[in-house]
């Protein structure tokens, strides 16, 4: 059964994610269909949370009241004083209500309902019995801030406006100049507390669910390399394995001894394979240029395919070597998979701070480049911007296809 959405609140709400900028649009851009929550995002098991700590601060204001509806001169009798405490419990009560979640979402006909029934229970102590007590309007107060577009100058003026109320009326009723004063400070200052605890509450909701956001995105994109360089690599050793035990079966009756040699091939390409995806797993693998294209040169020789492999790029750092040298690997396999060439031409060389690797092979029509899986070449695409450079692909009229990857040394990376 779907859990209700969580909408943003204040006392009893879960944090929700907030913030709709950078980090939202990454995620969303990133992130895959019934992606789980990160354990990360999980409240911490001390009981001061922000919103215990919320509630804390609102029944200490409610018991400050509370405490100067004795403190002042209201009448003894029960019912003047079961009024004005009847009122203030009333208060607070609306005021939680205002709090909760769901008042984010209400309408506008109910805010106002809200704020009317605020306004009645605020003013009946004044109307009935002629009294008043510290921040009596304080929950007015905040709940208008609250409600209410805070930023507007209207929802500002309508505050001052209840404050003032809190001056002329108990002079009105005869109250001194210092005490109305008094009255007319202190419901300002539980205004603005009650508002300001709501303000860092939606802060920490908003700072805690960037902070989810941030380990569900570490989490996608880690899934994402590791299915990036599990494909890369499976993928040229599976066809390999494949290619070595298919020869190894055509030659099985006609050269015994020539079988030998490839099922020892075919153990180390297994054993290769295995050693390889316990690297990726651990986040440490890494190829060499120059070792896959000797690689891939045996490997196009036994699938009687000629090669020709020239490289001559010198030195090359450990991130854009390994990142060639998997554009090399995937390139053959497509080579191996999705086309009958007869020939393929590697060749890498290093000129102006640029490095460009070429791949050239025949026998690809246009039928089976649409036809093509292209989860691979997008992979290699991602890993070419990753590190500055871009990759292209293109087929003639003859079926000859090129795969072109440039890339920039480290060193015109580092100058810019």
């Amino acid at each position: 059964m779907p859990r209700r959405q969580q909408r943003p609140g204040w006392l009893w709400s879960e944090p929700t994610s907030g913030s709709k900028g950078r980090i939202g649009s990454e995620l969303a851009a990133s992130a895959v269909p019934d992606t789980p929550m990160s354990s990360a995002g999980k409240p911490s098991g001390t009981m001061w949370t922000p919103r215990t700590s919320s509630l804390l601060v609102v029944c200490c204001l409610f018991a400050v009241q509370v405490a100067g509806i004795f403190a002042t001169s209201i009448p003894r009798h029960g019912f003047a004083l079961g009024l004005a405490i009847f009122t203030a419990g009333s208060l607070f009560c609306l005021q939680l209500c205002v709090a909760w979640r769901g008042a984010t979402g209400w309408s506008q006909r109910r805010r106002l309902g809200m704020l009317a029934a605020l306004a009645a229970l605020t003013y009946l102590p004044l109307a009935a019995l002629g009294t008043t007590w510290p921040g009596m309007a304080g929950f007015l107060g905040g709940s208008i801030l609250m409600l209410k577009p805070a930023r507007t100058f209207r929802t500002w003026a309508l505050f001052a406006l209840v404050m003032a109320s809190m001056l002329t009326a108990p002079l009105a009723l005869g109250t001194s100049v210092r005490n109305a004063t008094y009255l007319m400070i202190a419901s300002s200052g539980s205004g603005l507390m009650v508002f300001a605890v709501y303000q860092l509450r939606l802060s920490f909701m908003r700072a805690h669910g960037e902070s989810v956001q941030l380990s569900q995105l570490a989490s996608v994109r880690e899934r994402e390399r590791f299915s990036r360089d599990l494909h890369d690599i499976l993928g040229y050793s599976l066809s390999a394995i494949t290619l070595k035990a298919e020869l190894t079966r055509k030659l099985i009756d006609a050269n015994p001894e020539l079988v030998q040699d490839e099922l020892a091939e075919v153990v180390d390409l297994a054993r290769q394979a295995a050693a390889d995806v316990r690297l990726i797993a651990g986040g440490y693998w890494s190829v060499s240029l120059a070792r896959e294209a000797a690689s891939a040169a045996s490997l196009l020789s036994a699938a009687c395919i000629t090669p020709r492999v020239e490289i001559d790029c010198g030195a090359l750092g450990d991130n854009i070597d390994a990142v060639l040298a998997t554009v090399l690997r995937e390139a053959v396999t497509n080579v191996l998979r999705h086309s009958t060439a007869r020939h393929c031409a590697i060749e890498a060389n290093q000129e102006d701070k640029m490095v460009t690797l070429t791949v050239v092979n025949d026998g690809v029509s246009r039928a089976m480049i649409s036809s093509a899986d292209g989860h691979g070449l997008r992979n290699l695409a991602w890993r070419m911007h990753s590190v500055g450079g871009e990759l292209s692909t293109g087929i003639d009229g003859d079926g000859q296809f090129t795969l072109l990857a440039k890339v920039p040394t480290q060193d015109a990376r580092a100058r810019h």
